[in-house]
């Protein structure tokens, strides 16, 4: 089966724009907030956080991209859709992927 390369150029493109955002944020970031250190992973994707209430998951998702310290685990989180990770793409009512 063929992949869909405009899919896959606008994923690859989406990504870049990940990466690109966090790592302007992290050269304003001294250190890591819990160890001190600077070494930080950088994933290029795009996550989900899903809100919850006393009821239940609601349709609401707040998607994320972040970095990681590679030293204690510390995980700063960064408004994907200020990273304009989140342009093209829309999420299906339970959170669980987004579809085009």
């Amino acid at each position: 089966m063929p992949t869909d390369n405009k899919h896959e150029s606008r994923l690859r493109a989406a990504r870049q724009r990940a990466f690109d955002y966090v790592s302007e944020q992290m050269e304003r970031i001294d250190a890591c907030p819990v160890c001190h250190g600077n070494d930080w992973a950088i994933p290029d994707s795009t996550y989900v956080l899903r809100e919850v209430t006393a009821d239940g998951y609601t349709e609401n998702v707040f998607p994320l991209v972040l970095a990681t310290c590679r030293s204690c685990g510390y995980v700063l989180l960064f408004n994907a859709s200020m990273a304009g990770t989140v342009d093209d793409w829309h999420f299906d009512k339970d959170a669980r992927d987004a579809v085009d």
